[in-house]
This record gives C-alpha cells, sequence and structure tokens, in this order.
C-alpha cells in the first residue's frame, strides 16, 4: 500500500500518481511529493469495461478499495507530461 501521510477531506488539491517503467509509484499532493514505492503488482490483464477513474467496476483487474471522493478533472500522459 502506498498512503500520503494526511487526509484531503473538505481541501481541493492536485493530486499526481506516477508510475515509472521500474514500476515504482510517486504520489504528489499539491505539487509536493508524499509517498513513493514500488508497485507489486499493476494491471496484469485487460479489463473488459471501458476506463473507470476511480473504480473498477466491469471487471476486476484490482483488488483494492476504489476512489471516495469527488474528482474534478483528470488529465492521463504516456511518458512525462509537457508541463511541470
Amino acid at each position: 500500500r502506498i498512503a500520503g501521510g494526511s487526509t484531503l477531506v473538505n481541501r481541493r488539491v492536485t493530486v499526481t500518481a506516477r508510475v515509472t517503467p521500474a514500476r515504482r509509484l510517486i504520489l504528489e499532493v499539491a505539487g509536493k511529493q508524499v509517498a513513493k514505492g514500488r508497485i507489486a503488482a499493476f494491471i496484469e490483464r485487460d479489463p473488459n469495461d471501458r476506463l473507470t477513474i476511480g473504480a473498477d467496476l466491469g471487471s476486476k483487474v484490482f483488488d483494492g478499495p476504489g476512489f471516495q471522493g469527488e474528482i474534478e478533472r483528470v488529465r492521463l500522459y504516456s511518458g512525462e507530461p509537457a508541463e511541470k
């Protein structure tokens, strides 16, 4: 499990999760790194459903809890994002 040290209740923040080619996850909140670690397993099989942010509803490819809260905006990148 990779998690930051504080809750984000009633705060509007930017959360960034980056997965490196070496299968490491880097978690940032408001531009500051709050956690990092090696991912033991990533998506190992193709899902049956379309892309879902914060949940895994149609075909389980992940056995952990889903996201709880409100997501206002999502950006997906392949490689490094153009802006820092």
